[in-house]
This record gives structure tokens, C-alpha cells and sequence, in this order.
């Protein structure tokens, strides 16, 4: 089995699977077993076509699939919120649920179609270099709400081929982009490195006084 359908046994039998968190005959909800952020789960549709079509196509004229996803894609948020919860104790859901981005990747490294639901700290030892980062940080990342199938018009067609972020076609662009602090939005240009010791302050910043050990924190953990 090649990496790019390394979801396809978890589709095909979750049962036992590490990090599975839920599934049902719809979905599977994972921990993504490479987080880039302190919370990084994933939303993966067990539909038996659906799970092979590009995720910026895949809701195309569709709104009941669409809907059928979002709900998994709710619990999912939920599931983060309350783990979460569990690690703070002196924060309420409000702290977290405006904190959390939700969308897939105009370029998937995976094949099976997937959805993202992860915190927007981009704080994890997993973020190793400048593409992982801009993956998440830049329009490379569609928001879930915007695959929403709505109707045409003849003026806009816009979203008839999910043009958002400029898609696939602009994907490698974005992915070499300047980095920028998805907090405060400071250019370190390139610098990698200089983006991550400013990331670390935002996120004492942002999880400090929550009540949690931040020095014992591990993604998904």
C-alpha cells in the first residue's frame, strides 16, 4: 500500500485503528498522526466514490452530501473543544471554538478525501519546515464552508470550479509564499526559523492563564 492511500484501511475497517476518536457507516474521525497544531484532527467520508474525487470537487451539486459531512465535521470541532477543555480547565468553549479552522488542501499529499479540523497555533514539532506551514496558513488552505455547493448564476462562476484561494491552479505558489504569523500577521519573509520562536510566544500568549501545564503540552495529546 503507498502512502497516498494510507487512509483507505481505516476506511475499510476502523475498528482497533490508532487514534481513531469516533466512526460510524458515513465517517471516521482520526487524530492525524502528524499534527501541526495542538489539536489536529481529521474528518474522512467512507462514501465509496466520493472518497476518490479531488476534495474541491468533491461537493460539487451536492448539498446532501455536503450537509452529511458538515455534521461529522461539527462532532469533530466538539471532540477538539472538549479535549481541550479537559486540558485547560479555566477556559470555556468560546476560548477555543473561534480558534479552530476547518477546510482541505487544494493539492492533498492523500488521496482519500479528508477534511482538516485543527487549531490555528500552528505550534507542534511536527511543523518542520516552510511548505507544512504555508499548507495551513495561506488560500493552499480551503475553508470547508467554501465547497458549500450553492446554486449558479451566469454572472459569477466563481464557485462552480471552487476557484477559492486561486485552487489548485495557484497551489505551488502559495506553498512558496513569504511566511506570515497566522496570529499577528508578521512578515519573517523566509525565515523559518524566526517564524517558530515567534509562534511559540504566540502561543503562551494565546494558552497562558487557561490553567494548563504549558511546558507538559503535546499535539494531540
Amino acid at each position: 500500500m503507498s502512502f497516498r492511500t494510507a487512509f483507505q484501511p481505516i476506511i475499510d475497517k476502523p475498528e482497533g485503528k490508532p487514534g481513531v476518536l469516533f466512526y460510524d457507516d458515513n465517517a471516521v474521525i482520526i487524530e492525524d498522526k502528524y499534527p501541526k497544531s495542538l489539536r489536529h484532527y481529521l474528518v474522512i467520508p467512507r462514501h465509496a466514490t466520493k472518497t476518490h474525487d479531488h476534495p474541491l470537487v468533491a461537493f460539487d451539486d451536492d448539498s446532501e452530501f455536503y450537509t452529511l459531512t458538515k455534521k461529522y465535521v461539527d462532532k469533530c470541532i466538539d471532540l477538539v473543544v472538549s479535549s481541550l477543555l479537559r486540558q485547560f480547565p479555566d477556559a470555556t468553549p468560546d476560548t477555543f471554538r473561534p480558534f479552530i479552522q476547518v477546510g482541505v488542501h487544494s493539492q492533498p499529499s492523500l488521496s482519500n478525501l479528508h477534511i482538516h479540523v485543527m487549531t490555528r497555533d500552528m505550534w507542534s514539532p511536527a511543523m518542520k519546515h516552510k511548505k507544512h506551514y504555508n499548507s495551513f496558513a495561506t488560500p493552499f488552505f480551503v475553508p470547508f464552508a467554501r465547497l458549500e455547493p450553492r446554486e449558479s448564476t451566469d454572472d459569477s462562476d466563481d464557485d462552480n470550479d471552487n476557484n477559492v484561494g486561486g485552487g489548485a491552479a495557484n497551489a505551488d505558489a502559495w506553498l512558496k509564499t513569504g511566511l506570515r504569523c497566522c496570529y499577528c500577521g508578521t512578515d519573517f519573509k523566509n525565515s523559518f526559523v524566526g517564524l517558530k520562536k515567534h509562534l511559540d510566544k504566540e502561543f503562551r500568549r494565546k494558552y497562558g492563564g487557561l490553567g494548563g501545564d504549558l511546558d507538559d503540552l503535546r499535539p494531540n495529546q
